[in-house]
């Protein structure tokens, strides 16, 4: 019989490493996919509420409620796997998804000032 703790440390290691993974590619790959946009077309920025998020959005209503979705799950499941971790911040956590690089530029300018 294997020591009961040494269990929950592996488990509480694999755990990180799947939501390091996860928070990674989340970082790394666009929510959605990227779409050709007319450069005239004036953006349209929604809002969208949960209960522990809102998330302003270039990309769409629907697009939104996806990304609230998916962030509403992550922090279910956080919650779960580190029960010790405070997830209830009192206020919602705002995210801003945009729909392509050029809404990050503009979002974010000095973030490519330099390369590399």
């Amino acid at each position: 019989m294997t020591c009961p703790v040494r269990c929950d440390t592996q488990l509480i290691m694999f755990a990180r490493g799947v939501l390091r993974f996860a928070l990674c590619a989340g970082l790394l790959c666009p929510p959605f996919p990227a779409r050709a946009w007319a450069a005239d077309k004036p953006e349209t920025w929604v809002d969208v509420r949960s209960p522990n998020f809102v998330v302003v959005s270039s990309a769409g209503d629907k697009q939104a409620h996806n990304v609230a979705e998916q962030s509403e799950l992550f922090r279910g499941a956080f919650a779960e796997v580190f029960p010790q971790a405070r997830v209830d911040l009192g206020k919602p956590l705002t995210i801003f998804a945009v729909k392509n690089e050029k809404g990050l530029r503009a979002l974010l300018p000095g973030f490519w000032e330099k390369k590399g």
